[in-house]
């Protein structure tokens, strides 16, 4: 044989390989309804239930102190991209609030990060109040 027939097994058996994946896909656009393992890929990503966390409270409250002094440093410069990493340390101390929030099963703010200042002191008297100190 010679490298062309190769090539050419090796991109039919491609196509062959391929097919399921593709018939699936086109399902999914048409119906809508997505095939089998993304259900399972989208169970498997959702996040835990309140109260299901697995990481330690000391661990949430560590991380609420490191990302609190991390926005105060950033909000201190006084260099280029600042208001992006403002932006960015802001919404990162928000999702560990709401994180903090779910591991004690608190109600946590609707919608996602960055939260409005009214949302992140709701969220910060709330925690304060369950005894979490950071």
């Amino acid at each position: 044989m010679n490298k062309n027939m190769l090539r050419y097994a090796a991109v039919a058996a491609g196509f062959v390989a391929s097919a399921p994946a593709m018939a699936a896909g086109l399902r999914w656009l048409v119906t809508g309804a997505p095939p089998p393992w993304v259900e399972q890929i989208d169970r498997r990503r959702s996040a835990p239930a309140a109260g299901t966390d697995s990481m330690p409270q000391v661990l949430h409250e560590l991380e609420l102190a490191r990302l609190a002094d991390e926005v105060q440093r950033v909000r201190a410069q006084d260099r280029p991209g600042r208001r992006l990493q403002v932006r960015a340390t802001t919404a990162a101390y928000d999702d560990a609030l709401v994180q903090a929030c779910r591991a004690l099963g608190l109600e946590s703010p609707a919608g996602t990060p960055p939260l409005s200042d009214a949302q992140r002191y709701e969220v910060e008297t709330a925690l304060m109040a369950a005894g979490v100190q950071w």
